[in-house]
């Protein structure tokens, strides 16, 4: 066999390994959004649902936290919930529980794709299959993860958000080397210009 075979082989062996556990936890992700009742933080609740109620006539303004008078809360999330849920009246579908359920899923797999693309970037830098095998387990497997990112709140779309930008300045850091030494691969630093 020859070294370069054996290359092929352990490039797919890690494919696989990384591809299955990934499946895995999506299978994890979405088990765990489809159980998780409630809210984790209060939050979630009074600054989000009961906001998005109130705009859908289910909530009382005298029930409503001193936020929403203060207007000092974020109204993206609450808007979210009304479209869903205006979506959902259209379909004649509406309920609180499926609309909460929508959301959940949906906050999982923005999750879980945050999780892969950060994962398999930090994979590209690290050179032991060791520590990338050690890596994609605790990412896949760490159970806090999957029940956090369960959550339409703020704290676990703000994570993702902030976690898919650090992913894109990693690619974006990376492909800018890729130029420079693509660049200096052609003798020039500046592509623009042209020797006379």
């Amino acid at each position: 066999m020859n070294p370069g075979n054996q290359t092929g082989i352990l490039a797919a062996d890690w494919q696989r390994f990384f591809f299955w556990c990934f499946t895995l936890s999506l299978i994890i992700h979405l088990v765990t959004a489809w159980f998780s009742v409630g809210y984790q933080f209060q939050d979630e609740q009074s600054q989000i649902m009961d906001f998005a109620g109130y705009k859908l006539g289910m909530v009382s303004i005298n029930d409503l936290s001193w936020e929403y008078k203060e207007q000092i809360r974020q109204g993206i999330q609450p808007l979210a919930v009304v479209a869903l849920y205006r979506v959902l009246q259209y379909f004649n579908i509406a309920n609180p529980f499926l609309c909460a359920l929508i959301l959940r899923i949906f906050s999982t797999l923005l999750g879980w794709v945050t999780v892969l693309f950060l994962t398999r970037e930090f994979c590209k830098k690290i050179e032991s299959e060791y520590w990338k095998r050690f890596l994609v387990l605790l990412a896949c497997f760490m159970w806090p993860i999957a029940f956090v990112q369960s959550h339409f709140s703020c704290e676990s779309l703000s994570g993702s958000f902030f976690f898919i930008g650090l992913g894109c300045l990693l690619v974006s850091n990376d492909l800018t080397k890729e130029n420079k030494k693509r660049n200096l691969f052609n003798g020039s630093l500046n592509p623009g210009f042209e020797p006379i």
